[in-house]
């Protein structure tokens, strides 16, 4: 009885001398490469650790050898590593691991614009409270005005009152000055009388 579907096809690999002649470079450095870039590179091993690996590693070899004849450090390599292809995974899982990426960095640019736009509320609201703390000290010192116009309208009377007393002891010494002028005599009698006659009818 034949199967349902057709046979799955071995998976090609390539031995590193091959890959080494795609690049352009010797089978020892492609070794040293397999070596020190290991989670790179495993995933395209074949199973029980032989040393070939699938076609999909000649394109991170290749980002490799041209990162190091610029003389790249180890961490460059790595950052530019995990950008490009992730660490540990199939070729089928890295769209999702850049979608990934990109999804975190665009939380992280929403919350670089949160954080500038709180620290500008805060900014405002500071500012507020300022003009606020003014305005309440411009108040309390407003709040004594009532007392010292009531201090004012009593100064004020007070002088009225002194003014009429002043005044009134005035008046009483005028009364008594006059109380106490004698009467005299005229001083022309003659022109008195006639003054007197005319006046008579």
């Amino acid at each position: 009885m034949e199967p349902d579907h057709p046979p799955v096809k071995a998976r090609k690999y390539l031995t590193l001398t091959q890959i080494a002649k795609q690049l352009g470079i010797s089978p020892r450095t492609v070794v040293r490469y397999r070596s020190e870039y290991a989670p790179y590179l495993n995933p395209y091993a074949p199973p029980g650790g032989g040393r070939g690996l699938r076609p999909e590693a000649v394109e991170i070899l290749r980002t490799i050898h041209t990162l190091k004849s610029h003389r790249a450090h180890w961490t460059e390599v790595k950052r530019e590593l995990d950008a490009r292809f992730g660490v540990g995974e199939a070729p089928a899982a890295r769209a999702g691991t850049r979608s990934f990426q990109r999804s975190l960095e665009a939380i992280r640019d929403s919350n670089l614009l949160l954080t500038s736009e709180l620290r500008l509320l805060f900014r405002d609201v500071n500012r507020r409270l300022e003009a606020l703390e003014d305005t309440v000290k411009q108040l309390q010192a407003l709040l004594p005005l009532p007392q010292r116009l009531a201090e004012e309208r009593s100064r004020r009377e007070l002088a009225i009152s002194h003014a009429r007393r002043l005044i009134e002891e005035q008046q009483r010494q005028i009364q008594q000055l006059k109380g106490e002028i004698p009467r005299t005599e005229p001083l022309f009698p003659e022109t008195a009388e006639a003054e007197l006659e005319e006046q008579e009818p």
